[in-house]
């Protein structure tokens, strides 16, 4: 435990994988173990389960809004059309058993005595019992004369029976007459003990209920490019939906028979090769792929897909299905650089976005961007890549120049540093720099914010697209960056710049930007943001009323944010 509001970022991975377990457990039916009590495993697990074919439940074929697919696995690549492959699979299935005691009890209100009331009648709580069957290793030979084999019908069969011979055996299997469906109710006073209520259970009438399964595996195989082969590996649940027939205002109908569970769970699909057999699916990442590893083990379908996979990354010798896919985000690190603290580009900024400056040009010769190995494609879209960051640092170098031209824009990036300081001691976050995308972003676009200061021949030429263009904002730049990367401190401290020098020109109210968002909830989360930035920023607005006008700015209103909410007809 830790007495910070801010969590390490081990703790915060910690939670989020105590969280995925738990739902994944919970959705699977491993929380429960091998029981399920209170209605049909098929209502409560949706994870890694198989619908029957022509599923009619009563509501249609969703339970509480989910439909569960009657198939899932996996698509890998093979080198050799020949190959020999090992599969196997397993699944989970469920018979309905009557109650023991202690599950009545809680069915029936837990400590809420039904003891205490025995001239009450209870429902019986509806339970089910887990099997587990297993098909062992299968071999299949690849055949691309042949190219679609279903193996496994006869082990899933053994399996199946011996899972009804174990139903069958047990002796507090449902019963029942017939087709039918009511249910069933438990007097109070079979509740008081439980010898009275195995007494009472075991007097039930009628003839065991058990279900029939049916599963098998498909091995579909097709040439794909590179003289590979693509096999799509899948488990289907071929069970029938189980049916018992009523009498309706005079009419024979069908229902589902929610005592027969005919659906898979747990269901576990696995493939394993000699090393070389089994190869990485390169995938197509666009024109800047070289920035991307192209291979993928394998795609799911239905489920999620793990790997074991050699530190080459070539070698895959074994494929499993996971209940549901898990992908960590890769959380980028910012290097740390002394041109980014907040205090020191407050009190001097030039020499340090300089320095900066430098540093990014010396990285034009880094190896990083060597095309050895590339196709030619890619190289060429590296070198594209290379000149484009180029043209970032001369936007940058630019934007420091304004700094050295015009001492109002010194000023307002001046306090804009001071207001993330000061926006930081306010909220807490400790955050004491920028990352070095934001500071270069905020930089690069100074230009623009002097742009109806100043003649235009004192713009640089061929900076904002077109080679003769000097208007800065005629060019539209998209800042692009994964989730929690930090392009809301980018742009609020852009907007802190427009804010201070508007000030510092004598502007002492009016509108300095604009932000739109498409969610709602973003709408709201971005607005609670912007207020504290804006707070922060009026009170070094406050403090600095000498600085401002010592440059021949005015004070002018406080600051302040507008909120609309539209809503689209």
């Amino acid at each position: 435990m830790t007495d910070s509001f801010d969590p390490a970022v081990e703790q915060q991975t910690a939670l989020a994988d105590h969280l995925t377990r738990a739902v994944v457990h919970d959705a699977t039916g491993e929380a429960d173990g091998d029981r399920c009590v209170g209605e049909p495993p098929s209502a409560r697990y949706y994870l890694g389960a198989l619908a029957p074919r022509d599923l009619n439940l009563a509501a249609g074929r969703e339970r509480r809004g989910r439909e569960t697919p009657m198939s899932a696995g996996f698509e890998f690549e093979v080198s050799d059309a020949h190959a020999v492959i090992d599969v196997s699979a397993a699944v989970s299935c469920y018979y309905r058993s009557l109650p023991t005691f202690e599950e009545q009890l809680s069915f029936a209100g837990g400590d809420d005595a039904p003891s205490d009331r025995p001239g009450r009648d209870y429902r019986l709580a509806p339970a089910f019992q887990r099997v587990q069957v297993v098909t062992g290793q299968l071999r299949v030979q690849l055949d691309p004369d042949r190219p679609l084999h279903h193996v496994g019908l006869d082990e899933f069969a053994s399996g199946f029976r011996a899972a009804r011979a174990v139903a069958a055996g047990d002796s507090r299997v449902e019963r029942r007459d017939g087709d039918d469906r009511r249910d069933r109710f438990v007097p109070g006073a079979a509740l008081t003990s439980a010898e009275l209520f195995d007494a009472w259970t075991g007097a039930l009438p009628g003839t065991p209920v058990i279900p029939e399964w049916t599963a098998r595996i498909t091995v579909l195989t097709r040439p794909v490019a590179s003289g590979r082969f693509r096999v799509a590996l899948s488990l289907e649940n071929l069970s029938d939906d189980p049916i018992v027939e009523r009498i309706r205002r005079g009419e024979r109908v069908q229902r589902h028979d929610d005592a027969r569970d005919h659906f898979l769970f747990r269901i576990r699909l696995e493939v394993a090769a000699e090393p070389g057999v089994i190869v990485p699916v390169h995938m197509y990442l666009g024109p800047d792929a070289y920035r991307y590893d192209p291979r993928l083990p394998a795609y799911a379908n239905n489920c999620g897909v793990a790997a074991d996979v050699d530190e080459t990354g070539e070698i895959i010798s074994r494929l499993w299905s996971v209940p549901a896919p898990e992908h960590q985000t890769r959380r980028l690190v910012s290097k740390e650089h002394a041109a980014t603290s907040f205090a020191a580009l407050a009190a001097d900024p030039i020499p340090l976005l300089d320095a900066l400056a430098a540093d990014m040009r010396k990285w034009m010769a880094s190896p990083a961007w060597s095309s050895v190995g590339l196709s030619p494609d890619l190289a060429a879209q590296k070198e594209q890549d290379r000149t484009s960051f180029l043209k970032e640092i001369q936007r940058f170098e630019d934007g420091t120049r304004w700094l050295t031209k015009d001492r109002r824009l010194l000023l307002a990036f001046k306090l804009a540093n001071r207001t993330m300081t000061k926006l930081d001691n306010m909220t807490g976050k400790r955050h004491a720099a920028w990352r070095l995308f934001q500071i270069v972003f905020i930089v690069s676009q100074l230009s623009a914010l002097t742009w109806r200061e100043h003649p235009a021949d004192e713009f640089e030429k061929g900076l904002w697209g077109d080679l003769d263009g000097v208007d800065p904002t005629m060019a539209a730049t998209v800042l692009f960056f994964p989730t929690s990367g930090g392009k809301t401190e980018a742009y609020l401290g852009l907007i802190a710049c427009g804010m201070f020098y508007d000030r510092a020109r004598g502007k002492g109210r009016g509108i300095t930007a604009w932000c739109r968002f498409p969610l709602r909830l973003l709408t709201l989360q971005q607005t609670q943001r912007q207020v504290e930035f804006i707070v922060a920023a009026d009170e070094v607005r406050s403090a600095s009323a000498a600085e401002i006008e010592a440059v021949g700015g005015t004070l002018g209103d406080g600051f302040s944010l507008g909120f609309f909410a539209g809503c689209r007809l």
